[in-house]
């Protein structure tokens, strides 16, 4: 086996391992879906790699990532599966698998980055795939801060998108196979812009619906209890009203017998 392979195989159990010790969803659909997911990505790497992987490059993540995606959407609609939560279950394992998978790619040869002269260069190269694995680390930390803060299912899933995205097209202007398709960009980088754009815009969109829910369902929760927290004062005051009659009723009674007294 080689070294990319070993790598390739240590992320693949290694997302597997992450994603069932945080399942969100029955284990049972982590098993079978980590082999639909494997297989579709395998697929969508080699076909925008074939699309826009440029010289040197016949696979491409950004494919898997989509590809799988997709295949993932699928299963949990037929499935029934609440999206967020699979989502959620999931991001912390392609941050993982992606940062043990370049390791690979650094070993094997392939990715590289552009001539340089720094002192941390290798074979005068930027070790692009080791940046982008110490980035994918960096995204781990951000999926896993924002699953523990988050107010919708999902949006740990959605910081991967924003993370990764945003790390991939920086990383693009280092890589040797930074051939550009439009603008000045590579296919890479028109992605993953659109990628960071669509997971955000989700993001606050949700927050917002989320937000409006909860302020109707407050309103609504305080609307129903209103006439029995009215009727209770009604009654207190009637109670008040009448204690305070008898009292006053008492004091007249006093002040009778206090005057036959005297007389």
């Amino acid at each position: 086996m080689t070294a990319y392979g070993a790598f390739l195989l240590a992320a693949l159990v290694a997302a597997w391992w992450l994603a069932r010790r945080r399942a969100e969803i029955d284990p049972v659909h982590v098993d079978r879906m980590t082999p639909l997911l494997v297989a579709s990505g395998l697929l969508g790497a080699w076909l925008l790699g074939r699309i826009g992987g440029g010289p040197g490059g016949n696979r491409a993540l950004f494919g898997a990532l989509l590809v799988g995606v997709g295949a993932g959407i699928a299963y949990s609609l037929a499935r029934r599966l609440t999206l967020g939560r699979v989502g959620d279950t999931f991001a912390p394992s392609l941050a993982l698998g992606t940062a043990v998978g370049r390791v690979g790619c650094f070993f094997s040869g392939c990715c590289v980055g552009t001539p340089t002269a720094l002192p941390w260069a290798h074979d005068g190269r930027h070790p692009a795939q080791l940046y982008e694995s110490l980035g994918a680390l960096m995204v781990l930390g951000l999926v896993l801060v924002a699953h523990r803060r988050r107010r919708v299912p999902g949006e740990a899933f959605l910081a991967f998108g924003v993370g990764y995205g945003v790390l991939r097209f920086g990383l693009e202007f280092v890589r040797a196979n930074h051939v550009p398709a439009a603008g000045g960009l590579t296919l890479h980088q028109w992605i993953a812009l659109a990628a960071v754009a669509t997971c955000a815009a989700l993001f606050v969109v949700r927050r917002r619906l989320y937000g409006a829910a909860s302020s109707r369902s407050s309103t609504i929760r305080r609307s129903s209890e209103s006439p029995g927290l009215v009727g209770e004062r009604i009654r207190r005051s009637r109670v008040s009203g009448s204690t305070s009659g008898r009292s006053l009723s008492r004091r007249r009674r006093s002040v009778k017998s206090v005057r036959r007294t005297e007389t």
